[in-house]
């Protein structure tokens, strides 16, 4: 499958417009298949069950499928492959998103290691777990940009935040530098910092010097 990874004039996408831009000849195939552009995201968002598709091909296998789970299944395999290849460029650190993160309110980078999720495309929404980002948009990760390790260290604040509450910003940086050792870097977790505590400077509210 072609991955086109080039997102025009570096500006960021919203999620819906993802598959167009970096899926390009896939995309057009499944619009194709579907109809329209809009079926296209919706099948992406919304991929049928494993357990349909299980029972789709032993109705295949078994030469009862006629043509229209035949054309059924090909628009699920190609979805399926869709869908593991924007996987790829997320957890590869190819591609970078960031949202809207439920547990804070705040916009905030998505890890690579949070890859892969569960993408609502039609909504701009993506999820794991208990990780939840809506108003998602994509952007490529330009050469030695610091996103992947802002992200990293976002995530970390974020985690360190729901199993111990607040802490100082002096402490928590120094937690930071020995967490992520040669790839922490002062700016990265003030920038990680300002993400996960929405502060320029300073300390989260309640916390001590």
């Amino acid at each position: 499958m072609h991955i086109s990874c080039q997102i025009p004039h570096n500006r960021p996408i919203k999620l819906r417009d993802a598959p167009a831009r970096l899926l390009n000849t896939a995309w057009l195939r499944l619009m194709d298949l579907k109809g329209s552009d809009a079926k296209a995201v919706g099948t992406l968002s919304h991929p049928d069950p494993g357990m349909l598709a299980y029972y789709r091909r032993q109705v295949i296998a078994a030469g009862r499928g006629g043509p229209e789970a035949l054309a059924a299944e090909d628009i699920y395999a190609l979805a399926e492959k869709m869908i593991a290849s924007f996987r790829e460029l997320g957890a590869s650190g190819q591609i970078i998103g960031d949202g809207i993160y439920s547990w804070t309110g705040l916009r905030q980078p998505i890890p690579p290691e949070l890859w892969p999720v569960r993408f609502d495309f039609e909504a701009n929404k993506a999820s794991i777990d208990k990780f939840s980002y809506s108003h998602v948009t994509i952007d490529q990760h330009p050469a030695g940009h610091q996103g992947d390790v802002v992200a990293r260290i976002a995530a970390w604040l974020t985690q360190h935040q729901l199993e111990y509450g607040k802490a100082p910003k002096k402490k928590l940086a120094a937690d930071a530098r020995a967490e992520f050792g040669s790839g922490y870097t002062e700016r990265a977790f003030n920038e990680a910092y300002t993400a996960v505590y929405q502060r320029r400077r300073g300390r989260p509210k309640g916390s001590e010097k």
